[in-house]
């Protein structure tokens, strides 16, 4: 079958996990004996002129990549879905690989239109959710440490969504009046934003999404009567090792390992309070902080006060090759997103290598995560507290990290036969 593949970003410029998905989804239909190419755009792409259509191959799959100079048409909400910039770029191409299937990953820096597109050339169209682009343009409802105004009306949070290349502060309307016309704007066009992309959305022939969280802000957002066009099938994970548990007695020193892209958003200021009163009462733990971190003012206050910590340990960016390995080596995994991940491939990881895990209870990770068998779940809260003393268990009685758990992630063999059932359904 000639299969498509449309994602926002690819490889080898973007590495985060929409794209690794696609990445391993396309290498895995290929060797089913699948034809596929992969189509995706490089916005703000400095190296060719406007419009540019780069073909290569990544793992011997053919990918068509636009550079756009600019995405300076996405100004208004409703242009973040529909522009007609790449149109005849994506229609020439399906003209000439004419794909009896396409299954859709991101659209976002593309438009909307492609569905009708492909609907006109007779391709059965599949689209993976992987995040709330559908009701949000900042994709997580999350912004600068605080709920965006999709998620929260009241919210005093920057709004990217009505002027993306204006943010849009409500704090610059010092008046009431002024503030409520701004307001009153903002719903309207989101209103309209939300109605476009439904519209499209039911278009496609299925729908998937990878965790029950992201299944139910869908189907309240579609409307319980669509319910049976989206299929829940959690993501994969590429690995073929089997690795063993990392046993501790009650003597060794727990290795806690803190890996992401360090931010508030993902929760430093969180691990740096719990860790604050930590080491005033236990001495029997190192603390890993592993990855990149934000340059913003308050991410480097808290990754200064992290670091001047006694048992604590920073790493920096490590290589993808390297995850596995990192993750084998310690104890118990910290995972303090503060907002809604609707899939958490740190999480993932975590599993895969038999590691203990503590998360937040935002988004879909309490989905994958048994209370005390492969894990604690904690209440964000604004002192660190919560997540203090679900380390504090652990550490008072570290036994618990030896605790079999249950499986609770798929092989990248199983995600592909839950897929390739979607393909195949009339």
């Amino acid at each position: 079958m000639r299969i498509l593949l449309i994602v926002h970003d690819y490889l080898p410029t973007f590495t985060s996990g929409t794209e690794v998905y696609t990445h391993d989804l396309a290498q895995s239909l290929s060797k089913l004996g699948h034809e596929v190419k992969i189509f995706t755009v490089e916005a703000y792409s400095k190296f060719h002129e406007d419009k540019y259509v780069e073909r290569y191959f990544e793992d011997s799959v053919e990918v068509i990549k636009v550079h756009r100079k600019d995405m300076n048409h996405r100004v208004k909400l409703n242009d973040t879905l529909v522009n007609n910039i790449l149109d005849k770029e994506f229609k020439d191409f399906v003209a000439e690989f004419k794909p009896e299937l396409t299954h859709i990953q991101h659209l976002i820096t593309m438009s909307l239109t492609f569905i009708d597109i492909l609907k006109e050339s007779r391709s059965k169209v599949i689209y993976t959710i992987h995040d709330l682009w559908f009701m949000c343009p900042t994709i997580r409802n999350y912004i600068n440490g605080a709920p965006c105004l999709c998620t929260n009306e009241k919210a005093s949070g920057t709004c990217s969504g009505l002027v993306l290349n204006e943010s849009f502060k409500l704090e610059n309307y010092k008046d009431p009046v002024s503030k409520f016309i701004a307001r009153l704007k903002w719903m309207i066009q989101r209103k309209k934003r939300n109605q476009t992309f439904k519209q499209y959305l039911l278009k496609v022939d299925k729908m998937i999404v990878p965790s029950e969280f992201l299944y139910r802000r869908l189907i309240s957002f579609l409307g319980e009567e669509n319910k049976g066009r989206v299929v829940k099938i959690q993501h994969g994970m590429n690995i073929d090792k089997d690795f063993e548990k990392r046993k501790v007695s009650s003597d060794d020193k727990i290795k806690i390992l803190y890996p992401s892209n360090l931010s508030i958003s993902k929760g430093v200021a969180d691990v740096e309070r719990a860790f604050e009163k930590l080491e005033k009462e236990y001495d029997n733990y190192e603390l890993i902080l592993a990855g990149p971190h934000e340059e913003d003012s308050e991410t480097v206050r808290f990754m200064d006060k992290l670091q001047n910590l006694n048992n604590v340990k920073y790493i920096g960016k490590y290589k993808p090759e390297e995850r596995f390995d990192l993750f084998a080596k310690s104890d118990l995994v910290l995972i303090p997103s503060q907002w809604d991940d609707i899939y958490n491939l740190v999480l993932d990881e975590a599993l895969v290598t038999k590691k203990f895990v503590i998360v937040t209870n935002k988004g879909a990770m309490p989905e994958r995560v048994v209370e005390g068998e492969n894990g604690f779940i904690y209440e964000v809260d604004s002192t660190g507290n919560n997540l203090y003393e679900a380390i504090k268990k652990i550490l008072d009685n570290p036994l618990i990290l030896n605790r079999e758990a249950p499986k609770k992630w798929l092989s990248q063999k199983e995600h592909i036969n839950e897929v390739i059932k979607v393909y195949n359904a009339e």
